[in-house]
């Protein structure tokens, strides 16, 4: 199913999957979640892509591995769908094809930074959580190091580990969230 699957995006999108290519990649794979408005905010969650990768970690990073709407929505549009009928079926695209690589990964970790945390990390982060899938929680928001300002304790609750509050710090906690996740606590290098 998957090979079908796989064939039909590359079809409807013109863009062959790409995952990241580390030696280590039969390993462990981690799914990176976060917000992707700007630059900054894509560029962060390539930095811990990339954090990751150098751990050994293979990564699916949404924005380098996925798919944009908008070339989704062109691409159906190109072979005569119509413009409603495009919206429709590229959010059921992406929607399936990220889902599918969150129930293929070993770990998420989402950063939660800003004023809120994304909403599509958030339903990306509850989905893994139930799923049994180990969730590490990057926040580094300078916004929240005042006393009375904390994450959401339903957000909280989602991680076994402490949260990240660097991105050095993330491949550690991931080792830690996996073992945890597996049998016990572990020991990571760093």
């Amino acid at each position: 199913m998957q090979f079908v699957f796989k064939h039909r995006l590359s079809e409807v999108v013109g863009k062959k999957i790409h995952m990241s290519k580390h030696p280590c990649c039969h390993r462990n794979r981690v799914y990176v979640a976060g917000p992707l408005f700007n630059e900054a905010e894509r560029r962060q969650q390539a930095d811990i892509a990339k954090a990751l990768e150098s751990a050994g970690y293979c990564t699916f990073l949404p924005q380098r591995d996925g798919y944009a709407i908008t070339d989704v929505i062109a691409n159906l549009e190109r072979k005569g769908v119509s413009e409603k009928d495009a919206r429709s079926q590229a959010t059921n695209i992406i929607f399936d094809f990220d889902v599918q690589q969150l129930r293929n990964s070993d770990a998420v970790v989402v950063d939660a930074n800003g004023v809120e945390p994304d909403s599509g990390s958030m339903v990306e982060t509850g989905m893994a959580y139930m799923l049994g899938i180990p969730v590490v929680i990057y926040y580094n928001d300078v916004r929240a190091f005042s006393s009375d300002v904390d994450l959401n304790p339903l957000l909280q609750g989602v991680t076994r580990v402490p949260i990240a509050k660097s991105v050095k710090d993330v491949p550690c906690l991931v080792t830690r969230a996996i073992s945890k996740a597996k049998s016990g606590p572990a020991k990571c290098k760093r």
